[in-house]
Formats: structure tokens, sequence, C-alpha cells
């Protein structure tokens, strides 16, 4: 099924939902399905919403996966295909699926907490002036190495200098209107891309840039089971960081930042 197919496969006139949550995935059905099955098990009581699936180019089992859970899921469950590669573009299909007036996203290795969605929505009802927010990222996995996860336990506000320090990409959340304000991701960015990261990164610095409120909250926890646990692995994912960050700054220098 192509996009355009996942569209019409959505109800007519049923309500929008209050949040749309997207995950993107590419040829890692096993985690998709855990990472799947916990979002369907959170508690989210009265809460309207909804959840994508982007599947970027897969040739494994994911379409059998994702249509199997729909048929028993609780909430609307959108499969959606994406063959341009790269975790931008997945993302921004994403987007033009998506119907929440707030945005989630997480990653097909994370396992969200039973309440992450509900402490995404009471952090946006909270606060007004907030347009983006990033939570916490626990190691799921003991044996895994302490990479791309985020355990501070305090409430910050974003500023550029903590860029690449404080933001957990794989636990976002963020109105509409930010989006329709800076646009979606730069599909040269992130993983499966010429540039294998920091799509997030770009995202939040255009959405800094406008004056958007950013903050990172402790309450909204996910745990992320990366499945890095050598050297090379290590290596891998710092080179990559590199690459992009390195295009991230040429970008910007470019367009007289």
């Amino acid at each position: 099924m192509d996009s355009a197919g996942a569209a019409a496969m959505q109800p007519e006139g049923r309500s929008a939902p209050a949040i749309s949550v997207v995950v993107a995935t590419c040829n890692r059905s096993a985690k998709l399905s855990n990472c799947l099955e916990r979002l369907l098990a959170m508690d989210t009581g009265r809460l309207a919403w909804e959840l994508i699936c982007v599947d970027n180019n897969s040739r494994d089992g994911t379409r059998r996966i994702v249509e199997s859970l729909a048929r028993r899921s609780p909430v609307p469950l959108h499969y959606v295909f994406e063959r341009m590669q790269g975790l931008g573009c997945a993302r921004n299909a994403g987007l033009r699926h998506a119907r929440g007036d707030i945005i989630a996203m997480t990653d097909d290795d994370c396992l969200v907490a039973v309440d992450w969605l509900s402490a995404i929505w009471r952090e946006f009802q909270s606060n007004g002036t907030l347009g983006l927010l990033f939570g916490r990222a626990e190691l799921h996995n003991e044996d895994d190495l302490p990479l791309t996860i985020r355990t501070g336990v305090a409430h910050r506000d974003f500023t550029v200098e903590s860029l690449f320090g404080l933001i957990p990409g794989c636990n976002m959340a963020f109105r509409r209107c930010v989006v329709d304000r800076i646009g979606g991701f730069d599909p040269d960015f992130g993983v499966g891309a010429p540039l294998p990261s920091t799509e997030d990164s770009d995202f939040i610095y255009r959405a800094c840039k406008a004056g958007i409120a950013v903050a990172y909250t402790p309450d909204v926890v996910l745990f992320h089971d990366h499945g890095r646990k050598t050297k090379r692995d290590r290596h891998k994912l710092v080179r990559n960081y590199i690459t992009a960050r390195g295009a991230f700054y040429l970008k910007h220098i470019l367009k007289g930042d």
C-alpha cells in the first residue's frame, strides 16, 4: 500500500484525534512489533489519539505486522509506505498523514512508559506557550552501551548550546503549528539518508531560531532498546554523528547564520 492508499483507508467523517503518534521503521520488524505493542498498551484514558507507522521501504515483514496489529488495535492504526529512503523523509510522510494538533514521535527500538502519551498531553495542556518538547530516554537493556539516552531528572528550557547534548530525538512531541511555521524535517538528514543523523537537531534548531519555546521534561519517559554493545557499534554511531553535524553546521553557515 502506498501513502495515498493509506490516506484512503481513513474513515470519512471521523473527528480528528488530539494526538498523532508517528513511528518510522525500516527492516526491523521484530523491534517494531515490541514498540507498537507497548504503544497500544498505554493507559491513555479518554484521550483520543491515532498511531501512524511509516514503512521506509522495508523488505521484511513490516507491513504484515502493522496490518495484523491494526485489526485488533483499540485506536486507529495506519500503515504508510514511504519509498524515499531516510528518516527525515519517513517522518515527513508521517506528518502528511497525521491529523492531531499535537504530533509525538518515537523510534521503532523504543518502549514507552505506560503514561507516555498522557504525560505529553499534560505538558502541553499546562503550558500554552510550549511548542516542542523532549522527554527522558532510559536504557532498556543493561547489556547495551549507555548511548543515545538522556536520563536527566530536571526540567530544562532548551538553548542552542544544548542542541547536541540534551535532545533525545527518539522522544519528542510538538504542536502542529510548529510544522506550519518552520516546515518539516530536512530529507537529507537521518538514518538511511546521505547524512545519517541530525534530522532532529536540525528541526529543533530551526524551531528555536523561529522563537518557538522548546523544553526537556523528564516526566515523558521511554526506554531505548538500541542494541549497541561493541566498540565498533560506538565508532559507527559517533562517525555518523560527526559527519551529519558537520553538514548541519555548513548548511546553516551557508544560509548566513
